[in-house]
């Protein structure tokens, strides 16, 4: 979960407590959380973890702009190699390899999409 977290301080804006959570968002707070689907993989000689990541906020349409600055930051660092992640003196590589869905509404009113990256080591 650090290398992820770190990770994705590092290749977008999010800062950590403030709109970038692990494992859950605080109440009356809009941002991304991550949770770990604890499914460490070997394949091809590549590890790799898989992650939850979800997104809330009180509007559809700030939720959308957000989750689509996620995607394209993501996918940024995937297409070119010079804008690479280095965490912790390691090259690694986040992909998102499903489209957001939407959840619903929450209890307080907030717009719900969730996804997965997946963190390659």
């Amino acid at each position: 979960m650090d290398t992820l977290i770190k990770a994705l301080t590092t290749a977008t804006d999010m800062t950590l407590d403030n709109d970038l959570f692990a494992y859950d968002i605080p109440l009356g707070k809009a941002g991304a959380w991550v949770a770990d689907r604890q499914t460490d993989n070997l394949h091809n000689g590549v590890d790799y973890l898989d992650f939850s990541i979800y997104y809330r906020d009180k509007s559809k349409t700030s939720a959308m702009k957000n989750i689509n600055y996620i995607k394209n930051t993501i996918d940024a660092t995937r297409l070119n190699d010079s804008e690479c992640i280095t965490v912790y003196g390691k090259s690694v590589r986040i992909d998102m390899p499903y489209s957001w869905d939407y959840l619903e509404k929450d209890s307080e009113g907030y717009y719900c999409f969730a996804n997965q990256h997946r963190l390659y080591l």
